[in-house]
C-alpha cells in the first residue's frame, strides 16, 4: 500500500520503518499520511530524497573482481566440470577423426598426424585443467566477471549438447535425409576396437610378436586387409611400422565367436550440425546472460 502510493523513482516508508533507521544519515523528509482501510490511526509516511544524497557507486567499476563465497566456488567447479566434459565429448567425437583424416603440416612438412589413439593423454589434461582451477579457486577470494562469463557460458555448450546426443541418440527420432544425411565423409578408413584385451601384432600371424594389447575405442587409419590361416587381418601404420589387428577371434571349444574391430569412414552428419549450432547458442546465451547470485 505505501509502495503504491510513491511516484517513479521515489522511495517512501513507514514511519515504523524509519524508526529503525539513523534519520540523520538517511536524510528522510516528511511526505504524507494514509490511513490504511479498516484501520484507526493513521501511518505518517517519510520519503527518502535519494538522488541529492551523495552518490555510493562512483568508484564502481563496471568490470570490477566479484569476491567469491563458498557456495559460489563449489558451483564454478561444477559449471567447469561440466564444461570439460563436454570438450573430451567433442574430441572424443569429431576432433580425433578430423585430425586424423586430415593431418597436420609441421615445419612445412606434411604428415599424416594421429592423436593417441587412446583418449588418455587427451583426458589427463582436462583433468589437469580441472585441478589447476580448483588450486586457483582456493587461492584467490576475487574473480574477474569475463572467466565468470567463459565458465557460464561453458556450462551452458555442455548443458545443450549433452541433452541433444542423449535425446537424439536414446530416442532415435525417425526424420528424413535432413537429419540422418551425411554432410562430411573421411578419406581415409579407419579401424575402431571395440572389444578390451585385442592384440596387435607385428605379423598377420597369430603366433607373431604382439606389439601392444588395445582397448575398446581405439582407433587407427586403415591401409588394408589380408586374410592369414582363417582368420582377417587389418593392417594399420603404427609408430615407426606397420602393424596387423585380427578382425575377430574365430569360435573354438568353450569359446564363442568374439568381434574385435570395426571398419568405417567418420561421418558427421546434419544432426551433428545441428546439435554444435544449438551448443553454440547455449555458450553465446550462457556468456551473456551472467548475473551476479549473492553469497
Amino acid at each position: 500500500k505505501v509502495q503504491a502510493e510513491a511516484d517513479a523513482n521515489q522511495i517512501l516508508l513507514t514511519s515504523s520503518a524509519a524508526a529503525h533507521l539513523e534519520k540523520n544519515t538517511y536524510a528522510l523528509t516528511e511526505h504524507s499520511s494514509l490511513k490504511p482501510k479498516g484501520k484507526r490511526k493513521s501511518i505518517n509516511v517519510l520519503e527518502c530524497p535519494w538522488r541529492e544524497q551523495p552518490s555510493l557507486i562512483t568508484n564502481i567499476k563496471p568490470d570490477a573482481l566479484l569476491p567469491l563465497m563458498k557456495r559460489q566456488r563449489f558451483e564454478l567447479l561444477t559449471y567447469l566440470a561440466v564444461g570439460l566434459c563436454a570438450l573430451f565429448f567433442i574430441y572424443y567425437r569429431y576432433l580425433r577423426y578430423l585430425v586424423a583424416d586430415q593431418g597436420l603440416d609441421l615445419n612445412l612438412i606434411s604428415i599424416t598426424f594421429q592423436l593417441p589413439s587412446d583418449t588418455v593423454p587427451f583426458l589427463l589434461t582436462l583433468v589437469l585443467a580441472l585441478v589447476v582451477f580448483v588450486i586457483y579457486l582456493l587461492r584467490i577470494n576475487f574473480i574477474s566477471r569475463a572467466l565468470l562469463r567463459a565458465i557460464n557460458g561453458l556450462f551452458g555448450f555442455g548443458l545443450v549438447i549433452f541433452a541433444f546426443h542423449g535425446l537424439n541418440d536414446y530416442t532415435q527420432p525417425g526424420f528424413n535425409q535432413s537429419w540422418y544425411g551425411s554432410i562430411y565423409q573421411s578419406q581415409n578408413k579407419f579401424i575402431e576396437v571395440v572389444a578390451d584385451n585385442t592384440p596387435l601384432h607385428e605379423k598377420a600371424d597369430i603366433t607373431s610378436r604382439r606389439i601392444k594389447t588395445l582397448n575398446y575405442g581405439d582407433f587407427f587409419i586403415f591401409k588394408d586387409a589380408s586374410e592369414a590361416n582363417n582368420r582377417l587381418w587389418h593392417r594399420i601404420s603404427f609408430k615407426a611400422g606397420d602393424a596387423w589387428i585380427p578382425q575377430r577371434i574365430p569360435p573354438a571349444f568353450g569359446i564363442s565367436e568374439r568381434q574385435l574391430t570395426m571398419t568405417r569412414h567418420f561421418n558427421f552428419y546434419y544432426y551433428d550440425l545441428y546439435a554444435l549450432v544449438l551448443a553454440t547458442l547455449g555458450f553465446i546465451l550462457g556468456f551473456t546472460n551472467f548475473t551476479i547470485r549473492p553469497g
